[in-house]
């Protein structure tokens, strides 16, 4: 048990809800391997969550266990076994009030290297919420694990960024807030067609999906006969309409909202059980024209 791989133990660590679930027993009265397994992954294993702030000085840092929520310093995350090491979450903030400073050289210097080379290679993600130095941004473009980013800010900041990502990473996932490059949707539409792009949502950006995205999505749904899951958000720049000619043959089902509306449209490949639902969102937060599709297994 001493030499158990990470994967192993992230394995076990993932199942630990259900593990516990199906004993109907808190993890210390779990019996046999998988109580084994699951109490020395417990204990072993650190999933760390960090957050930076670099917009301002002093820079300021903040590492959190992913699990117990325990907090360390930088010298003590880099204590731990590497073996049992991974970090799955990091954020790029304005918050001031971070628990430790961090001086430029140990940021560029050791910090962000190391957080780069111990990223999860299946569950990570990068929020970038602030203004950042450019060689702090080069060592976050450079990393290649990460799949999962979440972009806020003006187009200048991370435009270059952005489409370094699009062009490198495979499959990635995409979250994108205030104002963008209309001319990006374009590159996006191509990433989602050649099955590059899983997740995408950019509902609160200037960003749209118009009546050809929308039928490239539905053609996208029958030539890959309902096989790839995918989740894409913008605002809708169509009427519905204008989609009818295209899911011509497909089985349907619509939903409606309280006050008669239809708010999600459910379509189904003929012979099988695969769906795409096109979903109109009602929530206060979101435009009256946010639309998302939507493929799940």
């Amino acid at each position: 048990m001493d030499a158990a791989p990470y994967d192993f133990c992230r394995s076990v660590f993932l199942k630990l809800p259900e593990i516990c679930s199906s004993y109907h027993k808190i993890l210390e009265d779990v019996p046999g391997d998988w109580g084994a397994a699951a109490k020395f992954a417990r204990k072993t294993i650190r999933r760390l969550n960090v957050v930076i702030q670099m917009d301002f000085l002093p820079w300021k840092y903040e590492i959190k266990d992913k699990d117990t929520r325990a907090t360390y310093t930088i010298d003590e995350m880099m204590a731990f076994d590497p073996n049992y090491l991974s970090i799955h979450e990091i954020e790029i903030t304005m918050d001031e009030y971070l628990e430790h400073e961090l001086t430029q050289e140990k940021a560029l210097g050791r910090f962000l290297p190391f957080l780069c080379e111990h990223i999860d290679d299946k569950d990570n993600r990068l929020h970038l919420d602030a203004r950042i130095p450019d060689e702090a941004l080069q060592i976050l473009q450079n990393e290649s694990k990460i799949k999962f980013f979440v972009l806020y800010g003006h187009k200048d900041i991370y435009k270059d960024f952005l489409e370094h990502k699009l062009d490198t990473i495979t499959p990635l996932k995409l979250v994108l807030y205030r104002w963008w490059e209309e001319e990006l949707v374009d590159k996006i539409e191509e990433k989602f067609l050649a099955g590059e792009l899983t997740y995408y949502i950019a509902s609160e950006t200037n960003l749209f999906i118009d009546i050809q995205m929308a039928v490239n999505i539905i053609n996208y749904f029958k030539e890959t006969r309902g096989k790839k899951e995918f989740y894409l958000d913008a605002t809708k720049k169509f009427n519905y309409k204008q989609l009818e000619p295209y899911v011509h043959g497909l089985e349907y089902k619509f939903l409606k909202d309280e006050g008669g509306e239809f708010t999600r449209r459910i379509y189904t490949l003929p012979g099988t059980a695969k769906k795409l639902q096109i979903i109109k969102h009602c929530v206060p937060w979101n435009s009256p024209n946010n639309i998302s599709f939507n493929v799940s297994h």
